[in-house]
């Protein structure tokens, strides 16, 4: 396994870990929290680059966390073959009638593949998004993100991806006593 990649799983489990709730009774029963949410996202890679490329990108976010600190991993592929897996945490700045304004940041293995060349495998991806919710948890969410290395590499001409979403709340811990 790449160093990058080993440290990005190590960094991802860590995160997950961390943020997860213990229940109380040292049982299987978790805690009623805001729900993990999967999105589901399509855009564009190189926004600001000479060369664009079409992505999809998909996502899990923790519901559970930590001074509204939340863990999230992810997956994203782009038409010219460039793939991005990380995962981090993320927070929510507030929410106003139905809006709201999430920043995130965490490290990730890219694999460029035809895609442009970044100067690592190891990269990190900051983002800052805006979202409204919809019925029932679900949301649509507008976000711009930044890749790069941090300087880690000899080069680090980092790139943006631009994304529209779709978020759609899971009820992966079920509560008994909750229907």
């Amino acid at each position: 396994m790449k160093p990058g990649l080993r440290l990005a799983l190590i960094v991802m489990s860590v995160c997950v870990a961390v943020t997860r709730p213990r229940a109380a009774g040292g049982g299987d029963e978790r805690p009623a929290v805001v729900p993990d949410r999967l999105v589901f996202g399509t855009g564009i890679a190189g926004v600001f680059d000479g060369e664009r490329n079409a992505m999809l990108s998909v996502e899990l976010r923790g519901g559970a966390g930590w001074a509204g600190i939340h863990p999230w991993v992810g997956l994203g592929w782009a038409t010219d073959g460039a793939i991005f897996a990380g995962g981090g945490a993320l927070y929510t700045l507030g929410e106003f009638r139905r809006w709201q304004t999430t920043v995130g940041f965490g490290p990730g293995y890219y694999e460029r593949n035809q895609g442009p060349d970044l100067g690592k495998h190891l990269e990190f991806l900051s983002f800052v998004e805006v979202s409204r919710r919809l019925r029932r948890g679900h949301r649509v969410v507008l976000r711009l993100a930044h890749i790069s290395n941090g300087s880690l590499g000899d080069r680090n001409p980092g790139t943006e991806l631009l994304t529209a979403g779709y978020m759609i709340p899971l009820r992966l811990w079920h509560r008994p006593d909750r229907p």
